[in-house]
């Protein structure tokens, strides 16, 4: 038996012990052999690690190939640009963050970061590009450095949608860039040991939160709100979350911003070792298991401007067929209507047939 953490589990694992959620509900029984689709939605569930079965478990990248939709992607230059911006800066922000946890940082070092950041989302026509880009360059281990940088062009994104003001978005996406800083503090055997953590070395990730708001509250220059994300991304509505449990509104609206950016940025960070993740799968297990704990207001915004910009896109069902997307539905975003040749097809109305792949 070993522990994994949960976005690195391989779908097939087999869980060695049995799997309890908030309010030592049972989620997974052991034994269960792991789908896709569990490990998501263990992910959206804020279960961080799990014990699987060690025999012929060794985690390794899937052997699926990536889809046509992305092979196309990863051949404009828009996504050549992008790249090239991404791995420039993910280098000078790893000096940043460092500097920061030395407490060598100051106020012209965070705006150099913030600038490097705006850079990497400059050029780009729409929010979605940024989703396409992150979901073609997710080549890259889950290293905190590259996360931050996906979370906080996540937020900026999700903050554009929901109406907020130029400096409310430059702050949401501060504010997503700095709220792992307490990783970084992490004892690097801990977050890095290959076989299973203890119940004190699982407690000591825990701490990132706590760790992160300590090292931001040295730097006055900082807004409250920054320093708050790093302490409450963990959170959720429902109080099922950590350190403190807060409930809804308890929770700062930034951290909730963050909370949805931080958790789709894992889901499909995940998908390096289980294959392409599909848009539509993500906003299924959002439906399923996301607005008890996410704020609606944010969550619903999120999920309908990403499927919006899928209309008219080629897709793959779950039963072979192709079709295209012709309308969303707004009431269940992850199965709009599709048109298969001459037949129209609400998804809504057919429990057993989804969107598998975007071609």
């Amino acid at each position: 038996m070993k522990r994994v953490f949960t976005k690195e589990a391989v779908a097939g694992s087999v869980l060695a012990r049995d799997v309890y959620g908030f309010g030592d509900v049972l989620i997974l029984k052991k034994g269960t052999v792991l789908t896709a689709e569990n490990i998501y939605s263990l992910i959206m569930k804020n279960i961080d690690w799990i014990d699987i079965e060690e025999a012929g478990q060794e985690t390794q990248k899937s052997t699926q190939g990536t889809s046509e939709y992305q092979d196309r992607l990863k051949n404009t230059e828009e996504y050549k640009v992008f790249s090239k911006k991404y791995n420039t800066n993910l280098g000078e922000l790893e000096n940043g963050i460092n500097r920061l946890i030395g407490k060598n940082a100051d106020e012209k070092d965070v705006n150099a970061m913030m600038n490097q950041t705006m850079d990497i989302i400059s050029g780009l026509d729409n929010g979605i590009s940024v989703f396409d880009m992150l979901n073609g360059i997710k080549d890259y281990d889950d290293a905190t450095f590259a996360h931050s940088i996906n979370v906080s062009l996540i937020c900026n994104i999700l903050a554009k949608w929901i109406g907020m003001n130029e400096d409310e978005i430059h702050l949401a996406t501060q504010c997503g860039l700095f709220h792992d800083v307490g990783k970084v503090a992490i004892p690097v055997e801990v977050l890095t040991k290959p076989g299973k953590l203890t119940k004190e070395e699982y407690d000591i990730v825990k701490t990132h939160t706590t760790r992160g708001y300590r090292i931001l509250q040295d730097y006055d220059f900082l807004p409250e709100e920054v320093k708050l994300c790093a302490l409450m991304h963990h959170e959720r509505c429902d109080g099922s979350g950590y350190p403190l449990g807060l409930k809804t509104d308890k929770i700062n609206r930034y951290a909730k911003l963050v909370a949805i950016a931080d958790i789709y940025d894992a889901m499909t960070s995940a998908r390096v070792y289980r294959g392409p993740l599909c848009p539509f799968k993500v906003i299924r297990i959002f439906e399923e298991e996301g607005f008890e704990k996410y704020d609606p207001r944010y969550i619903v915004t999120f999920l309908q401007n990403i499927a919006d910009t899928y209309v008219q896109n080629e897709v793959l069902l779950s039963d072979g067929r192709k079709g295209q997307i012709v309308l969303i539905n707004k009431s269940m975003v992850s199965k709009p209507i599709v048109q298969c040749g001459g037949e129209v097809i609400d998804l809504s109305k057919k429990p057993d047939l989804y969107i598998e792949n975007i071609l």
